[in-house]
């Protein structure tokens, strides 16, 4: 149902566009507040057809079968400098869990995130400062559905989530990149 509702904003999106088009080339200027409430409509459509098929993939899995295993984790207070130098030889994907001084989890920080820093403010800009808080974190467990944990993504707006076992260690990372990459 998701996925008709989806495509029905689609068509909509597509409909608002051209006749918003049709009537800027009419002479009205109103014609543009048209054509943009058409591509927003498109763009909230296409995101929701592929949540939608996102949701999909994630039924009947759980949150063990979509979880990065033995995530990397990094001090919070290592250097956005020392990720890069040791990131070619990091093998667990594209976003870590930080641990702070206290041995607790700080946040989850990615790569690309990382990398986005300019190059200039690399050496003094801890990896803390540029993290998501784990307070923001979604947190999952292994056993439940992994739709469930979807959910509480899309909640925090994509955040990557934490994996903890019962003892509240860290197990596993959840990303949207991640679960899409997916098969049953």
């Amino acid at each position: 149902a998701a996925v008709m509702a989806a495509r029905a904003g689609l068509g909509f999106g597509v409909v608002l566009v051209a006749l918003g088009a049709l009537e800027f080339l009419l002479g009205s200027p109103f014609g543009l507040w048209s054509v943009f409430l058409g591509w927003f409509l498109f763009s909230a459509a296409r995101a929701e057809e592929a949540a939608a098929g996102l949701r999909g993939r994630a039924e009947g899995l759980r949150v063990a079968d979509v979880m990065v295993q033995n995530p990397p984790t990094f001090p919070s207070a290592m250097t956005v400098a020392e990720l890069m130098a040791y990131w070619p030889w990091w093998h667990g994907g594209e976003v870590a869990a930080l641990v702070g001084p206290s041995g607790w989890l700080d946040g989850v920080v990615s790569v690309g995130r990382a990398a986005s820093l300019p190059v200039e403010r690399r050496a003094t800009t801890s990896l803390g400062e540029l993290a998501v808080p784990i307070k923001d974190v979604p947190v999952g467990r292994p056993e439940e559905p992994a739709s469930a944990l979807l959910n509480r993504i899309y909640g925090a707006g994509g955040t990557p989530a934490v994996v903890l076992d019962p003892a509240n260690r860290l197990t596993g990372l959840v990303t949207l990149a991640e679960l899409s990459a997916r098969e049953h």
